[in-house]
């Protein structure tokens, strides 16, 4: 019941009228399920996910009696039917007008607060395929990779590294453009940036798309990626250039080992960065925040913590009710993080890394 309390301190009543009356979902006749608690609801889909509908609305409307959200009382808890109706009818504008709203409201540090360093603030680029209910819909709209059996939505967040709050997200289907994502993300999103691109991301594709956007960037060089040092700089950190160079700025690169659980051997790996300036970034605060990133697992173990045996953590039907409950878990997300962003913000416990600086070879 406190998880409602916090979210509705985070989502005041007013902040979610005003999400709903931004995109036009405000009813207009008076309704046993308002706009305002459909999307609260909605957002407590992801702290009940082992529940149905009506399960989670007994829930809700038990907390919220000691809230502030002033949502009427039910005479009778309506049907699973009533409930899916009224989600289609708020539709999915109003929760991701609400989650383009949580930053700020939940804490997310400004420019000054959260990791900076030269004035960058340090922020991590992370995404993932999701697995969706298999229906046609699901199919059309978002896609079915040639190795997947059901549809996948592609999530690319941006979080920050401090606060673990998602600071912009974009949610299509997984045959999207990533750079195309990766530049509406950026483009909402307050700078100076430092972005920290997953390893799992195209890194080399999107630099274009984070140099435009007046951000700087820093990656882990695949094994097999080729680059050719220039000249060594004083942190032990080197000038090089990847591929052939042809056109290309130079960039610095920072070596480091980690050494895995049970002991195997430290394996290098290394950095690219387009901050060249060791003075500006040194390289043991590279290797740190690169570490100690933000990462997609960490907003779905919290949402998934009570059902880590969920093949897909969705269970909409159609497209723009996957879309409203996607925005619902991160609203969601925004608020639970408080509870635990201090162990979260752990850095590498549970990653299995521990650095030992290296020198350019």
């Amino acid at each position: 019941m406190a998880v409602i309390g916090l979210i509705v301190s985070i989502f005041p009543p007013e902040l979610v009228d005003s999400a709903v009356e931004d995109v036009g979902s405000k009813e207009v006749r008076r309704r046993a399920l308002p706009a305002r608690l459909v999307t609260y609801f909605v957002i407590a889909m992801a702290v009940w996910p082992q529940l149905g509908y009506v399960g989670v609305l007994e829930k809700l409307a038990t907390a919220l009696r000691w809230t502030r959200a002033a949502v009427p009382p039910f005479i009778k808890i309506p049907s699973d039917g009533s409930i899916a109706k009224a989600r289609a009818r708020l539709g999915d504008e109003a929760l991701h007008r609400l989650f383009e709203l949580s930053p700020e409201q939940a804490g997310a540090p400004s420019g000054s607060d959260g990791p900076v360093r030269a004035g960058r603030r340090i922020c991590s680029l992370t995404g993932a395929l999701l697995a969706l209910p298999d229906t046609f819909d699901n199919r059309h709209a978002f896609d079915v990779p040639p190795d997947q059996e059901v549809p996948q939505g592609r999530l690319l967040m941006l979080g920050d590294n401090a606060s673990r709050a998602v600071l912009g997200a974009a949610f299509e289907g997984a045959g999207t453009e990533q750079s195309g994502m990766v530049r509406s993300l950026l483009g909402r999103t307050p700078g100076p940036l430092l972005v920290l691109v997953d390893p799992d991301l195209p890194a080399a594709d999107l630099l274009h798309e984070i140099r435009s956007a007046g951000a700087d960037a820093a990656w882990r060089l695949a094994a097999s990626e080729v680059w050719t040092p220039l000249s060594i700089l004083a942190d032990g950190s080197c000038l090089a250039v990847l591929g052939d160079g042809a056109g290309q700025p130079p960039l610095r690169v920072v070596e480091f080992s980690s050494a895995s659980e049970g002991g195997a051997s430290p394996v290098t790996h290394r950095l690219a960065t387009t901050v060249v300036d060791p003075d500006v970034l040194p390289a043991q605060e590279l290797v740190r925040a690169h570490l100690e990133r933000f990462r997609t697992e960490t907003v779905f173990q919290l949402l998934t913590r009570s059902r880590p045996d969920l093949r897909s953590p969705f269970r909409s039907r159609s497209p723009e009710l996957v879309r409203q409950e996607l925005w619902g878990m991160l609203c969601c997300y925004q608020a639970l993080r408080l509870l635990v962003v201090a162990p979260i913000a752990g850095g590498t416990a549970g990653h299995g890394e521990e650095t030992f600086p290296a020198k350019c070879s």
